[in-house]
């Protein structure tokens, strides 16, 4: 018997409103001033505007990424469809192609070792399962101008960026683009 995905991609932005999904712009950050290393994420309701941002440890962008897709799913009633727009390559391509594998070996990489962010990506799983239909995640151009999918991935950066200060935890309505 094949199992369902739990993940697929292939909507566009106007595909996915068009259809009734819960529209999600996500993004990590990860910067250093002075000697102190700054990790965060910002996920945004494209439909309410709603930002869920915070502080990610470990230190990495990865991390912040795949932090800000469990948010977005988090926040997302389990019956709804939800698309997921993110510009980490690194974070569409885990959810697509390798976490369906390394599952199969139980989070083990091709070598051998153990998957980094295995405790992450199980919880992923948790809340995708959870799901009546497949989540979408869908690549976005990062640093693009001009679209409409540009304009909100700059702000889930920059939400991002502002998780990362401990002074920008939590929800906050409306302040989307």
């Amino acid at each position: 018997m094949q199992q369902v995905p739990l993940f697929e991609s292939g909507l566009s932005l106007s595909e996915a409103k068009e259809s009734g999904y819960v529209v999600w712009f996500v993004g990590g950050s990860n910067y250093h001033e002075k000697t102190m290393t700054y990790t965060g994420y910002a996920a945004i309701n494209q439909g309410t505007g709603e930002v869920v941002k915070g502080k990610c440890l470990p230190h990495s962008i990865q991390a912040a990424e795949l932090v800000a897709v469990m948010v977005a799913l988090e926040n997302t009633p389990a019956d709804q469809p939800v698309a997921i727009f993110s510009d980490s390559g690194w974070v569409v391509r885990v959810v697509l192609e390798w976490l369906p594998l390394w599952r199969e070996r139980d989070m083990q990489s091709a070598d051998g070792n153990p998957v980094t962010y295995a405790k992450k990506l199980l919880y992923l799983v948790r809340l995708a399962e959870r799901r009546a239909h497949p989540a979408q995640i869908i690549k976005v151009k990062a640093h693009k101008k001009g679209t409409e999918e540009a304009k909100w991935n700059k702000e889930a950066d920059t939400k991002a960026k502002q998780g990362a200060r401990p002074q920008h935890l939590g929800v906050s309505k409306g302040q989307g683009v």
